[in-house]
């Protein structure tokens, strides 16, 4: 969090799906564990900064999503 921001976002969605579940995440972690996803199956994952400056919030833009398979 070089830009000081003090929350991010991660978005995922099972691939073929259309809707991304967002899950807010407070604290810089480099590591995030998801719960409730499939076995074996493929997933979009993309992930971005949020930050809040004198009340106003800014949202990062999203990263390029990357595909990973969980086990």
């Amino acid at each position: 969090a070089a830009n000081g921001a003090s929350k991010y976002q991660v978005a995922y969605k099972k691939n073929g799906e259309k809707k991304w579940t967002v899950i807010t995440v407070t604290g810089f972690s480099l590591t995030k564990t998801i719960t409730g996803l499939k076995r074996n199956t493929n997933y979009s994952v993309m992930v971005r900064a949020l930050k809040t400056v004198n009340g106003t919030s800014y949202n990062g833009d999203w990263c390029k999503s990357r595909t990973i398979k969980t086990k």
